[in-house]
C-alpha cells in the first residue's frame, strides 16, 4: 500500500471544518451580544418613560409644578414641557438615554380623576 500524502490532506480537511465551526460560533455569540445590548437600551428607554410618567402623575397631584423642567436618572433623562387644555394637561417628552438615544412622548393627564390617561411614544 501506498500511505504518502494521505495524512496532509486529512489534516487540512479536519483543521478547515473545525475552523469554520468555531468561525460560525463566534459570529452567532457576537450577533446574539448585539442583539442583548440593543434590547437592553430599548427596555431601558421604555422604562426611563414610565418612570417619569409615574414621577408625572406625582407632580401634577400635587398642584403646584413647574411648566418644564427635567427628570434626571442614573443613564439619562427626560424633558418636559406641560400645557394646560381644558380639562386636562398635555405634557410633552423628550427620553435622552445615552449619547445618540432620543425618544419623545406626549402624555394626557386628567384634572379631575388626577391621572394619565393616555400617552403615546414616539421614535
Amino acid at each position: 500500500m501506498n500511505e504518502r500524502g494521505f495524512l496532509y490532506p486529512f489534516t487540512l480537511c479536519v483543521l478547515l471544518i473545525f475552523s469554520t465551526f468555531l468561525l460560525v460560533q463566534s459570529n452567532l455569540y457576537l450577533d446574539e451580544k448585539r442583539l442583548l445590548n440593543e434590547i437592553e437600551q430599548m427596555e431601558k428607554s421604555r422604562y426611563y418613560f414610565l418612570s417619569s410618567i409615574k414621577k408625572m402623575e406625582f407632580i401634577l397631584a400635587e398642584e403646584s409644578f413647574e411648566n418644564a423642567g427635567h427628570l434626571l436618572f442614573r443613564d439619562g433623562g427626560v424633558h418636559y414641557i406641560i400645557e394646560e387644555e381644558t380639562d386636562r394637561f398635555k405634557i410633552t417628552f423628550n427620553l435622552t438615554v445615552g449619547s445618540n438615544d432620543n425618544l419623545m412622548g406626549i402624555g394626557y393627564y386628567d384634572k379631575v380623576s388626577k391621572k394619565m390617561i393616555k400617552w403615546i411614544e414616539k421614535n
